[in-house]
């Protein structure tokens, strides 16, 4: 999105508002990437899902936390629909003020956001003349009560919309599988980032947690939930130093960002006894300094994923690629030419790649350098930019 909102071609022809739930964090991030000639009109944020902490493994602590679990997914399904015609009144409120001709809707997959399907159906009743809608991971099926229940919204969903957009061709066959679209409407128009504009000397950024221009520096940098495969990671590291015990000394782990599964993964670093070659960065707003001063970037992940930034801006800075041969990620990454391809939580297959390239500095530099020539081919900035204008003015 950001590249799109910097545009001076989208700037040139379109007035650009932007709505969005508020939270402090988006809106600190947004005053970094928005220009001021972007109009803001953001949405109160929904209150946070509690998350039901451990009751124990008594079978009693265990019935009680299941009969709340059940009672809350209960009470969630029962609300949904006068919660998404509450979404779509409030947000139809500001695209009455905006009169929009184009609605472009980002959202995180399918179902996806609640608020980003109600903006379809709103867009529509105040007389939008297009409706697009970016759909960023693969479509959930309809293998659950939740999306059982969804079925009549996609419907109406799917009527208000005149395109869906995926980044990846695995992401849109699925998409067309599960709403039963038509090929016509969905178009593929993959993801890029901008260069990063390094500011840090790499070097500095190593020492400052440790690490000498000769250690081996891993890097994975997605928030800390099981579908991104920290835990193969982990068992992976551990294979490694199995294998070759001498790269204890010099090779390091960073972990960049946050999220519900921290604690769980320290405890299992602790265990395994690797706290010296990893490093809990948390969240951080300027991450690609951190980044850039990596030697490989992992994207390890286990499913629910399509066509991570992440890996991109490693390609964008010259950084081999080792990724799970899953959706997008096996369209960002050629096997053994911009990096290697692993089947999703395969540890074994995870560490041998890694200590191949661990051990071959001529071919993290050939990787990385071909990885950037595919970025610029193929994800650089000025191949999206086109891609939306052509498909904002198309009839």
């Amino acid at each position: 999105m950001p590249i799109l909102w910097n545009s001076p071609l989208i700037l040139d022809s379109y007035d650009v508002s932007f709505s969005y739930r508020q939270t402090s964090r988006y809106s600190e991030e947004a005053a970094l990437f928005l220009p001021p000639e972007v109009v803001l009109y953001p949405l109160a944020s929904a209150p946070p899902r509690r998350h039901t902490a451990a009751m124990g493994n008594s079978t009693v602590q265990r019935l009680l936390s299941r009969t709340k679990r059940v009672a809350t997914e209960g009470w969630d399904l029962l609300l949904r629909y006068p919660r998404f015609g509450l979404d779509v009144l409030r947000i139809r409120s500001v695209l009455r003020t905006v009169r929009p001709t184009v609605v472009h809707l980002n959202n995180g997959g399918y179902p996806g956001a609640r608020s980003v399907r109600a903006g379809a159906v709103a867009a529509r009743l105040v007389g939008c003349q297009r409706v697009v809608m970016v759909v960023n991971n693969i479509a959930y099926p309809y293998s659950t009560v939740g999306r059982i229940v969804d079925f009549p919204l996609d419907l109406l969903v799917r009527h208000c919309t005149d395109t869906f957009v995926t980044a990846s061709a695995s992401s849109r066959e699925a998409l067309i599988s599960v709403l039963s679209l038509e090929p016509s409407v969905v178009v593929q128009i993959p993801n890029a980032v901008t260069q990063p504009a390094i500011s840090t000397d790499r070097g500095l950024v190593r020492a400052s947690v440790g690490a000498t221009d000769e250690t081996i520096v891993i890097g994975l940098v997605g928030l800390l939930e099981e579908r991104k495969g920290h835990a193969p990671l982990i068992a992976a590291v551990a294979r490694l130093f199995e294998m070759d015990p001498s790269l204890r000394t010099n090779v390091r782990i960073w972990l960049v960002g946050d999220g519900p599964l921290l604690p769980g993964l320290r405890s299992k670093v602790h265990e395994l006894g690797l706290e010296e070659n990893f490093t809990f960065f948390g969240y951080l707003q300027d991450y690609l300094q951190v980044v850039n001063a990596m030697d490989i970037v992992v994207a390890p992940s286990l499913s629910q994923e399509d066509s991570p930034l992440a890996t991109l801006e490693a390609m964008s800075l010259a950084i081999p690629v080792v990724a799970s041969s899953l959706a997008g990620l096996s369209e960002q990454v050629i096997h053994a030419d911009t990096g290697y391809l692993v089947e999703p939580g395969d540890d074994t297959a995870l560490a041998l790649r890694l200590l191949d390239l661990i051990g071959s500095e001529s071919k993290r530099k050939d990787f990385g350098a071909r990885g950037l020539q595919r970025y610029s081919s193929q994800y650089s900035p000025e191949a999206l930019i086109k891609s939306y204008t052509r498909l904002y003015s198309a009839e």
